[in-house]
């Protein structure tokens, strides 16, 4: 059972079906609109979080939810009274992001016009992926066809399609040609987030 009329704030328990002890991020929409101004766990220990924006005005917070047992569950608790808007760390933050790229501690994704042009591993320095003056990492590519494809679709002796490089490939869309909208709309410090959207 848990003393809610004890505790320091408003409870959420947090269960791990997993067979081994997990850390992760929580997603939970406060009960009242009086904002938040930490989140603890049972130890009273501060726990990291961030307010999330919502359409709909509530207030929602992602925190760490550390330590997790397997197979079971521990309980935070939802201090009210802090900011409603803005977010808030008792910690210093490895999570960074702007128009241009997103980083944490293991990686940085370095995004140009709207793709990702880069992703490094951090801790080795290796290009984990690179885009190339053919096509971006994540950029979506439209080709025609209209049949079979030992007939239609450039194969190589293998015959294993490539379209990109092969003079015979026709292309008749791209995402980079198109205009587009780059948002930031998640800046940390649990997570971060970059949206680009295409007309």
């Amino acid at each position: 059972d848990i003393a809610t009329a004890e505790s320091p704030g408003a409870p959420y328990i947090v269960f791990n079906p997993y067979p081994r002890s997990r850390t992760m991020i929580v997603e939970i929409d406060l009960s009242d609109d009086s904002g938040v101004s930490k989140i603890t766990d049972r130890e009273g220990k501060d726990c990291s979080y961030q307010i999330l924006p919502t359409a709909d005005g509530k207030t929602r917070v992602a925190f760490h939810a550390a330590n997790l047992p397997p197979y079971g569950y521990r309980t935070f608790y939802a201090v009210s009274g802090g900011e409603k808007e803005s977010s808030s760390l008792p910690i210093t933050s490895s999570v960074h992001a702007d128009t241009g790229y997103l980083e944490n501690e293991h990686l940085r994704i370095e995004i140009e016009n709207g793709a990702i042009k880069l992703v490094v591993e951090k801790a080795t320095g290796t290009t984990v992926l690179e885009a190339s003056s053919e096509a971006g990492v994540n950029e979506v590519r439209i080709w025609k066809d209209t049949g079979c494809i030992s007939v239609v679709r450039p194969v190589d002796d293998d015959d294993i399609v490539h379209f990109i490089g092969n003079p015979e490939a026709e292309i008749v869309g791209r995402s980079s040609d198109l205009e587009h909208e780059v948002e930031l709309l998640e800046t940390g410090p649990i997570r971060a987030k970059v949206r680009t959207t295409y007309e």
